[in-house]
């Protein structure tokens, strides 16, 4: 069997770094992801983003229902969008909203 083994030994070393390969390939995907995720939860949960954030149709705001009754609501936050065109020192426009 060694001698076998010797006489085929470059076929069998390229055998082990393709599966060698292949695993190192599926950890590293499957860590990077898992990285992201937790990066993007970290975030939200240091700068305390909102778990859920509503947009409305321009509206009158005492046609708005009050929003701070909802059951699991901690603090509603109002704010007045528009969108725009923000100018740099440069002279280019960047769009904004």
């Amino acid at each position: 069997m060694w001698r076998d083994l010797w006489r085929m030994r470059w076929r069998a070393i390229v055998i082990v770094l393709t599966i060698a390969s292949a695993v190192s390939i599926h950890v590293g995907l499957y860590t990077g992801i898992r990285s992201l995720y937790w990066t993007r939860d970290s975030i939200n949960e240091e700068l305390s983003f909102a778990d859920l954030e509503l947009h409305f149709v321009p509206e009158d705001l005492n046609n708005v229902p009050p929003l701070d009754a909802l059951a699991g609501v901690e603090r509603v936050e109002k704010r007045l969008l528009f969108p725009g065109l923000v100018e740099t020192p440069r002279g280019a426009r960047l769009s904004a909203s």
